[in-house]
């Protein structure tokens, strides 16, 4: 990635399985010139997610459009996967990647560290956490992990620190609103002005217009309502994990027409490359790949 060296955290696997958060995350953090940081264990588990996830979206939408066979949607779900499995591996070591992948040290080195760790900070049961959690401290990373999951206690790990004398932990755990507010802090800006900047350039079109400000608002909309985790995915006030969306949709709400379209003007001419490119592939290669097997759901 031209001009663009540092890496500031390493995202979990929830942030980058989720198109949505994955967009935001990969653009705020494009904006200032540094990559997002792939952990090995989180590697090895979207290679089983993002395919996935790709085919139940392809077959979401092509049940509910009802025209093709049951079939036709398996196969358009398959080539979907195979195509998301292909833009993954794709983009792992290319140089113009939003994704840093940070080297594996190997499994005796993380074990020391997954020894170290208090059991009680991680409540996932399959201790997958705890190694995320240890690749981190270990590359000196800190990790960004997702609203819907409270599986690492950080008061916890705090208190475990504190205990052999330790002011803090090696590495903190933050959610994408913490993450945003410490940004929006370091820079001397509004939280709302960062995060509202950051998903403008996320959901900008190539040929924007100031007269397609109506469809980019609409978009707005969809982004917000796919950053909540609240019951029917409306923006649900009161947890830490629709805190970034109920920043977002104030924000967008008290825009004037002439000031959001400024901003979206401002967001046409930042467009991060490396961020939006990366996603666009994604786009691409799984559309490209269903349309050959002869189905088109998009039009």
């Amino acid at each position: 990635m031209t001009g663009t060296d540092a890496v500031a955290v390493a995202a979990d696997t929830n942030l980058i399985r989720h198109s949505t958060p994955r967009r935001y995350l990969t653009v705020l953090e494009d904006l200032r010139r540094r990559r997002v940081a792939i952990l090995p264990m989180v590697d090895h588990e979207l290679r089983g997610h993002i395919p996935a996830q790709a085919a139940a979206y392809v077959r979401g939408i092509c049940e509910r459009d009802g025209t093709w066979s049951q079939r036709q949607v398996q196969n358009a779900a398959r080539a979907a996967g195979n195509a998301a499995t292909d833009w993954w591996e794709d983009w792992r070591f290319r140089n113009d990647s939003i994704y840093e992948h940070v080297p594996d040290l190997g499994t005796s080195h993380y074990s020391l560290i997954v020894a170290s760790l208090p059991e009680e900070a991680f409540r996932d049961s399959n201790g997958n956490d705890q190694l995320i959690y240890a690749q981190a401290w270990a590359h000196g990373i800190d990790i960004l992990a997702s609203g819907n999951r409270r599986s690492i206690v950080r008061e916890e790990l705090e208190r475990h620190f504190a205990g052999i004398d330790r002011p803090r932990p090696p590495i903190s755990v933050r959610n994408l609103y913490e993450h945003t507010s410490a940004i929006a802090e370091t820079e001397r800006r509004d939280l709302s002005e960062v995060a509202l900047e950051a998903m403008l350039c996320a959901v900008i079109l190539e040929d924007w217009v100031p007269e397609n400000h109506i469809g980019i608002r609409n978009s707005c909309d969809r982004f917000i309502r796919n950053l909540s985790t609240g019951p029917g995915r409306r923006v649900n006030i009161g947890t830490d994990g629709d805190a970034l969306a109920r920043v977002l949709d104030r924000a967008v709400r008290n825009l004037s027409r002439s000031a959001f379209m400024d901003l979206c003007e401002a967001a046409h001419a930042e467009r991060p490359a490396a961020a939006r490119e990366t996603e666009n592939q994604f786009h691409s290669k799984t559309r490209a790949a269903v349309r050959w097997t002869g189905i088109n759901p998009w039009g």
